[in-house]
């Protein structure tokens, strides 16, 4: 039998062309399929995106506490007098809070809960700071709770401003952790001072005058404990006590009314709302500076 003519026997010339046609028959099959994936992943890809779409459009994010609608700016229309231009209409952007919210704070909690920080304040503390509540801030606020918050812009607070209280306010209103006192007072004035409709010298003028005197309670039982109801006496039953852990002396806030020019008056029951900042329960202890 010839050896050419066996099916066994492929010459070299027609190995090459068979395999030739074979790696030409792969590649478009593997062609065919690169392209139905391709078109598949693209098709997968158009739901999805159409998916993220609905459900983006239907969910509604939960409006966080210091979240305020707050009044806009509004719009000049044709309405205005010949003679009026923009610089002489008088927009009135100014928020109508309900009441203010005296936050007085107990600085060995604040160092406690810091302690990991360094704060030279907290490693080098003052001594009034031992034995009196420094102020923790003046917040105008609305009876369901929520409180206003940069409000009319980022007006810069001047320094010289509050140049003849700065003593005062330095001893009362500290920044306990840095010392960086200015910072301090900038960072309220923008977020809620602006919002209270006073100056910047009448906003921190008002902080102190309505400043709540520390109780003997607080400034000789230092680093010791007591029953709430003591402090809750020493305070007039006017305070809200706010604790570290529904124990540790954080906090005491005090509601206040207010002028219908936005400064503070007497101190007020605090609304149901703003009640649920209280949360301190049984015996009531006193931090020491770490």
């Amino acid at each position: 039998m010839n050896e050419d003519a066996s099916p066994q026997h492929i010459s070299r010339e027609g190995y090459t062309r068979g395999s030739r046609q074979a790696n030409t028959l792969r590649a478009r099959a593997c062609v065919d399929a690169e392209m139905r994936s391709r078109i598949t992943w693209m098709l997968l890809g158009a739901i999805v995106a159409t998916v993220v779409v609905v459900a983006t459009s239907t969910f509604h994010h939960p409006r966080r506490k210091e979240e305020v609608q707050l009044p806009t700016q509004p719009q000049v229309t044709e309405d205005l007098e010949q003679n009026d231009t923009i610089d002489n209409v008088d927009f009135d952007l100014k928020v109508e809070f309900d009441l203010y919210v005296l936050g007085m704070i107990y600085a060995p909690e604040f160092c406690f809960q810091n302690r990991f920080n360094d704060y030279p304040g907290c490693s080098h503390p003052e001594e009034f700071w031992r034995t009196h509540m420094t102020i923790g801030g003046l917040f105008p606020y609305f009876e369901d709770g929520y409180y206003a918050e940069y409000c009319e812009g980022n007006e810069t607070l001047e320094p010289s401003a509050i140049h003849t209280i700065k003593p005062q306010l330095e001893r009362y209103w500290p920044n306990i952790g840095t010392r960086d006192h200015m910072s301090l007072w900038q960072t309220h004035w923008q977020q809620h001072g602006i919002c209270s409709n006073l100056t910047q010298l009448k906003y921190f003028e008002a902080a102190l005058n309505v400043m709540i005197v520390t109780p003997n309670l607080i400034r000789t039982r230092y680093g010791t404990s007591f029953e709430r109801q003591e402090l809750d006496r020493a305070f007039n039953n006017k305070a809200l006590l706010v604790c570290s852990h529904r124990q540790w002396l954080k906090e005491v806030q005090f509601c206040m009314g207010r002028t219908p020019e936005g400064a503070p008056t007497d101190i007020i029951d605090c609304p149901d709302a703003i009640k649920e900042n209280d949360n301190c329960v049984g015996m009531i202890q006193l931090a020491t500076f770490p």
